[in-house]
């Protein structure tokens, strides 16, 4: 993966996690510990956030959300958000909504 982890999110089923690391996102297998895949972003993630069915994976950063299909890991969209900072990301149930909060803490340790 490289570099440092910006943010980390569990698939609802357990079987994945989406690690962003700068703009891009690794997918993990929980089950092997290896990396399946990534995709990239437009810009330093800084929160990531899934649909409750798991479809969707939502990488806030700088400007904006960009909306990422899991099934082919390709962006399907993005919702631009202005210049400011956009911190941690979190989506309703129903994926109709999303709101963001603030930026994540500073990096303490190694």
């Amino acid at each position: 993966m490289g570099g440092r982890t910006s943010a980390v999110v569990v698939a609802p089923d357990g079987a994945r996690a989406y690690v962003a690391s700068g703009n891009r996102v690794s997918v993990v297998d929980l089950g092997t510990h290896g990396v399946t895949g990534t995709a990239t972003a437009g810009g330093g993630i800084q929160g990531l956030a899934l649909s409750a069915d798991g479809a969707r994976l939502y990488a806030a950063r700088r400007g904006g959300v960009d909306v990422i299909d899991t099934a082919n890991l390709q962006a399907v969209g993005t919702v631009p958000l202005g210049r400011a900072p956009t911190g941690r990301i979190a989506v309703s149930a129903d994926g109709t909504r999303a709101r963001r909060g603030p930026r994540p803490l500073p990096h303490r340790g190694p």
